[in-house]
């Protein structure tokens, strides 16, 4: 029985992970040698776009959040905080760990095969789920995935014998084991028979064993089978979700006959997406869940099942990969369950990562980098190259990878070395012999139990003779007008070569264009050659390739030297047409000539990748801007209508200003981009705003307390007749030698309006209507000189009221409780201020609001009389509410009862004497005297 509940709690923590790779990569990302720029939180921020994209805050938040798992003594992970070691969470977090690149800052990591130790039962041959639990074949899968994964082994390890345990459980548990026992024992039997042929098992033993366990690994298919239905796998006796259980049997199925799973794929695929999210909340769209709401877990499994089968489009990555995204709280370093839920847990985090990583997202991030010259020496007989995987600078080792070289059709491994923290292949250039080779590395990421994703890099790779090239100039950096000195050697085993052509040129990076070219006949200068480039002073900013190669007998490509070279200097600009004061909706038309301080040469405009107009204080704020680009295209924000004109290095441009108010005096800045790295800007002029000609127009009739007044303002630029938009607009009533009230005016459909009631405390009158505009670069109201007058009428009546005691008597509190309303118009009037007179007290207390137009009053009634309370509006003396009531003297406790209660007491008496005599009739009034019989006989 203990055997049986221990098994049972093995397959519910097993649940939570899942599956097996495909045989063929599913998601491939293809990369080239140059580095992928990659979008930073603050820059995806700063572009406004809600969509969210993984960057290295996001990796640092989910490594911290899973590594919280991690023990470090002995190592591995644990499915709750402070839990025991389980051989499933430990593979899990481990794979995830190390997709992330958390993998080598992991303490004791590289003790890991102490803990493979404590959790093998040699006697059985199989391992145990956790330190005190039973060998079971859920822990022996996840077990020797880890040691297939990161290349681990341990001494008492025998594969012979953990083969034969799991042909023994085979034989014995094959007919009634679960579903999720099923597809683990054939995982665990794949990856056992793996580490037999690693072992030195005699040829005949070996091929014994693996003939039983293909016949076993079948039987377990076949099995498998059985628990499938219209698209999903399912077996009722398991704690798995359906979900779950499809997956990690479709992983099983995969390593067993993978065109088997192909045949059901499409099934399989629309049972997923019947869990995909259908409401309309914004922030769940894209997520699975097997509930009413998507969580996620459910779409990192589902994103995992979707790529496994083959059978995910675009649409589903993108929204899914955002969903999985708005889990992370990257302040917190948390994973929710879903957008704004509570915390998640392990697993979750984990399928959060497989997730991710199933849809190639990850993948997208991950560097590339070689550590090695890719120029070799023909001469040499072999050589390691070493290259390095990297995601946000962090390593990634361990991963399965190949290295082509198609052109000689050459197929290596790429070996990981720990000692050097690099992958490494051999290469040979002597044997390939001078020429250009296109190197493919193919990076296998993933395992039987995770989805798999295989990334291809491809870079040149030359085999020549030894180049060397130096670039001489003078300042950090060369600028137009300058010189830059190019030196370039090339030698065949320390002897300079004295033949064929040294072509030197320099390239535009951002153009792809050759703005230079030298050619040298090594005959006449061996091994050597010297060139001056002399930068044109009107030359693009920006980064330059200086290129080197040798075109001799044996080609052109085999022998290349590059150097990044950044020309760089600042801008000078020259104004004309500029103001230094404004109106609002004036039209700017302003001409600059724009040059290079350093050579004072032109900046040719029209070789930029765009150029920039800022009107505001950048980068704190900015009031509006435009963007030109050399086809003539104009992009504007907030701008009614803009025109440019650029000849050479003259920009003008002509920009009607926004009828709004800047938050400061204006500052105009330009910034030219002449490539993605390269974007210089200076300040072009300042200038404020004159608001003296802004006027108001105001349009009012008869208005209504406790409803907002019938007001209508716009607000108007004279100057230039423009009407000013999303203004600050305060409106005060005035009158009686006092201000009743300031209303907040908001700016809709071209005039300013409140749907603020006014206050009901104002009396009826005429009241004269003060405007003040906000002028934030000014920091403060403005009078807008508007003669206005707004009619306010309205009476407050009582339309209800509520005495409590209904009857008082001397010493209760009384409440008074009643309900104000405009009598024009049927408002309810909240905040009134009144005064209640309560006589014959000769008390004055001020009614509590109690909102929606209630008030309050209380008092003790302290002595027996007739009262009178008279409510008065305090503004003017308007009467609200005057009532009357009795209070009558307390009387004696018992005849107080009696009167208040008499009539109920009478009731009780009567019914309880009812069921009193209901009660003897039943008791003895049925029975006759035997007795009594007789005689009457």
């Amino acid at each position: 029985m203990r055997a049986k509940t221990i098994a049972l709690l093995a397959i519910l923590l097993s649940a939570l992970v899942v599956t097996p790779q495909f045989p063929r990569p599913h998601v491939t990302a293809q990369q080239s040698r140059q580095d992928m720029p990659h979008a930073s939180a603050a820059e995806a921020k700063s572009e406004g776009s809600p969509r969210l994209n993984l960057t290295k805050e996001y990796v640092d938040a989910i490594l911290d959040f899973i590594t919280r798992y991690y023990v470090a003594s002995p190592p591995g992970f644990t499915a709750r905080r402070r839990g025991d070691i389980l051989a499933n969470a430990t593979y899990y977090g481990a794979v995830a760990t190390w997709l992330l690149g958390g993998l080598p800052s992991l303490a004791n990591f590289s003790r890991m095969n102490e803990t493979l130790t404590y959790l093998y039962d040699s006697d059985s041959g199989m391992f145990r789920d956790w330190f005190g639990g039973h060998p079971c074949v859920e822990a022996t899968a996840y077990s020797l995935a880890l040691m297939r994964m990161f290349n681990l082994s341990f001494e008492e390890f025998n594969a012979t014998r953990t083969v034969v345990a799991l042909l023994n459980w085979t034989s014995t548990h094959a007919n009634n084991a679960t579903l999720g026992e099923l597809a683990h024992a054939i995982i665990a039997l794949v990856l056992a028979s793996e580490a037999l042929s690693r072992c030195n098992v005699s040829a005949n033993i070996t091929s014994v064993l693996k003939m039983n366990v293909s016949a076993a690994i079948s039987l377990l298919a076949c099995r498998l089978w059985e628990f499938y239905s219209n698209g999903s796998f399912y077996d009722e006796r398991s704690p798995l979700t359906r979900l779950e259980q499809t997956y990690l049997a479709a992983c099983a199925v995969a390593v067993v006959n993978a065109s088997e799973l192909e045949a059901h794929a499409s099934e399989i695929a629309e049972y997923v997406m019947s869990l995909a999210y259908k409401g309309n909340e914004s922030a769940l769209v894209g997520g699975f869940g097997e509930g009413e709401q998507p969580d996620v877990r459910t779409t990192g499994l589902a994103l995992s099942l979707l790529s496994l089968v083959g059978e995910i489009n675009e649409s589903v990555l993108e929204n899914s990969t955002q969903f999985l995204l708005r889990c992370v709280d990257v302040n917190e370093s948390a994973i929710l369950v879903r957008p704004n839920g509570t915390e998640a847990g392990f697993y979750d985090a984990v399928w959060l990562v497989l997730g991710l990583h199933a849809a190639g997202v990850l993948a997208k991030a991950y560097n590339v980098t070689y550590l090695t010259d890719l120029q070799l020496h023909v001469w040499m007989n072999a050589t390691w190259v070493r290259v390095n995987l990297t995601l946000y600078g962090r390593l990634i080792p361990h991963a399965r990878g190949v290295c082509e070289l198609p052109a000689p059709n050459i197929t290596t491994q790429l070996r990981y070395s720990a000692k050097i923290r690099a992958y490494v292949f051999k290469v040979s250039p002597s044997l390939l012999g001078f020429g250009a080779y296109t190197i493919k590395l193919l990076f296998e990421l993933g395992g039987l139990f995770t989805p798999t994703v295989t990334l291809v890099n491809t870079t040149t790779l030359r085999v020549g003779y030894d180049i060397s090239m130096t670039l001489e100039y003078s300042g950090a950096h060369p600028r137009p007008g300058s010189n830059v000195t190019v030196r370039v050697e090339v030698s065949y085993n320390g002897t300079p070569v004295d033949s064929g052509t040294l072509v030197i040129e320099i390239e535009r990076v951002e153009r792809q264009a050759c703005v230079m070219r030298e050619e040298f006949d090594l005959s006449l200068t061996p091994g050597r050659a010297n060139f001056t480039w002399n930068i044109p002073s009107d030359a693009p900013l920006g980064k330059y390739v200086v290129r080197a190669l040798v075109n001799d007998t044996h080609g052109w490509n085999h022998t290349v030297r590059e150097r990044v070279l950044d020309v760089l200097d600042l801008l000078r600009v020259e104004v004309r047409g500029n103001e230094s004061i404004y109106h609002v909706g004036d039209t700017v038309n302003v001409s600059a000539n724009i040059t290079y301080q350093g050579s004072g040469g032109e900046v040719p405009l029209n070789d930029a990748v765009k150029v920039r107009v800022i009107f505001g204080l950048w980068p704190a704020w900015v009031w509006f801007e435009f963007t030109w680009f050399p086809n003539g295209t104009v992009q504007n924000k907030s701008v009614n209508w803009v025109k440019v004109n650029v000849c050479e290095n003259v920009f003008t441009f002509t920009v009607r200003l926004p009828p709004t108010l800047p938050q400061h005096n204006v500052t105009v800045d330009i910034y030219v981009t002449f490539d993605r790295w390269t974007t210089r800007g200076t300040k072009m002029f300042n200038f404020t705003l004159n608001v003296s000609d802004i006027r108001a127009f105001v349009s009012s009739d008869v208005s209504y307390i406790g409803s907002p007044p019938n007001l209508s303002v716009s607000v108007v630029a004279l100057t230039t007749n423009t009407t000013l938009i999303n203004a600050t607009l305060l409106a005060s009533i005035v009158g009686k030698n006092r201000t009743w009230q300031v209303l907040n005016l908001t700016y809709h459909n071209g005039t300013y309006t409140t749907d603020k009631p006014l206050d009901p405390n104002i009396p009826p009158g005429t009241y004269n209507l003060t405007l003040q505009l906000s002028v934030p670069f000014l920091r403060k109201l403005i009078d807008l000189n508007a003669t206005a007058r707004l009619e306010v009428r309205g009476t407050p009546i009582t339309i209800s009221w509520k005495l409590s005691p209904e009857r008082p008597l001397e010493g209760d509190m009384v409440v008074i409780e009643f309900t104000v309303v405009c009598n024009e118009t049927n408002a309810t009037l909240t905040g009134l201020v009144m005064n209640a007179t309560i006589e014959p007290l000769g008390v004055t207390t001020r009614p509590i609001d109690a909102g929606n137009g209630t008030y309050v009053i209380t008092f003790v009634a302290a002595r027996v009389a007739t009262y009178n309370v008279t409510v008065q509006r305090i503004s003017d003396g308007a009467v609200v509410l005057s009532v009357t009531f009795e209070v009558k003297p307390r009387p004696t406790p018992v005849v107080g009862v009696l009167e208040r209660f008499g009539s109920l007491i009478y009731v009780g008496v009567v019914v309880v004497s009812f069921i009193l005599w209901l009660i003897a009739r039943r008791k003895w009034g049925a029975k006759v005297p035997r007795l009594w019989l007789m005689r009457r006989r």
